[in-house]
């Protein structure tokens, strides 16, 4: 019985530790990696723009007078956002670090206290904050993308720009990814497959019978490490990188489940009738439902999902 399960434990690993790899997609479709920025108990209403340490990143560019004409010219597309005076400000902000503002530009409220670059966003970056009434900047350190989609907090409570300095130091930006939230996610996905598959069990197999109990150990070592991998691959490389590899892992835990399934049958000292068509229509059906029953509740319980 050891055998069988580090046969499954090695067959897992190897094909789902080669999908956690981040994957290259160079075609200008999917979804697109996130930076999000929210600022707690802000005082004053403001501007904010993420400094990169490229010229360019996506569609995002540094102004150059010969591509985009004149400042009025390029301040056209943001004229709703932010004056043509503090747009100017951000265009002749010199970082000390060379990093470059890509003329991508937020308005801050406190109703509206969130910024979010959600189409081709730096990877290294500083946040810079223009308070418009005093003119004067405020920056955060060099950070970075994290994880596919991004969340940052900055605490702003009691916050102000000092008049002897020309550029501010934020306060401690906090890396904010609701971590505890995905994994009651997952644990909810684990519980309700196996709930399905276990029900699914009793049907095909005697719930006193040492195989239901084999069963159960088996379906528990595959879908806990499935919805581990499934989780860090939409960690670091998003939905459409989820859904690409999820088919081909759920087909490998069918074949996995069904192999150990036909060996244990076959060796089982009790009498299974058809020990080969069982263990492979069993592994069969119990995915497929598990895996129906998931996306219809996925419309209806999406914080699962």
């Amino acid at each position: 019985m050891k055998k069988v399960f580090s046969v499954v434990l090695i067959l897992l690993t190897i094909y789902m530790v080669g999908s956690i790899k981040p994957l290259e997609v160079h075609a200008d479709m999917g979804p697109k990696a996130s930076v999000t920025v929210e600022f707690e108990n802000l005082n004053n209403d403001v501007y904010v723009t993420l400094l990169a340490n490229k010229e360019y990143f996506g569609p995002a560019h540094v102004y150059d007078e010969e591509y985009y004409g004149s400042i009025d010219e390029a301040w056209q597309i943001h004229k709703n956002i932010i004056s043509k005076e503090n747009f100017e400000k951000f265009i002749n902000y010199e970082d000390v670090d060379g990093y470059f503002f890509l003329q991508q530009v937020w308005s801050i409220t406190k109703d509206n206290n969130t910024l979010r670059w959600g189409y081709y966003p730096p990877g290294e970056f500083k946040i810079l904050v223009l308070y418009p009434n005093e003119g004067k900047f405020a920056s955060s350190d060099k950070q970075e993308r994290y994880a596919f989609n991004s969340f940052f907090t900055v605490d702003m409570k009691d916050f102000s720009v000092a008049n002897d300095q020309e550029v501010d130091p934020l306060p401690k930006i906090v890396k904010s990814y609701d971590y505890f939230g995905e994994i009651m996610g997952m644990v909810f996905r684990i519980i309700l497959t196996l709930l399905v598959e276990l029900t699914l069990a009793i049907f095909f197999f005697s719930k006193k019978s040492k195989i239901f109990k084999i069963i159960v150990i088996i379906n528990v070592i595959t879908q806990v490490i499935l919805n581990v991998v499934l989780n860090i691959v939409y960690y670091y490389n998003g939905g459409l990188s989820y859904l690409l590899v999820y088919i081909p892992l759920e087909l490998l835990v069918i074949l996995i489940e069904a192999l150990t399934y036909i060996i244990i049958f076959k060796s089982s000292k009790e009498e299974i009738a058809k020990p080969v068509f069982k263990a492979i229509s069993y592994a069969l059906i119990a995915n497929i439902a598990s895996f129906g029953l998931g996306i219809v509740l996925a419309m209806y319980l999406p914080f699962g999902f």
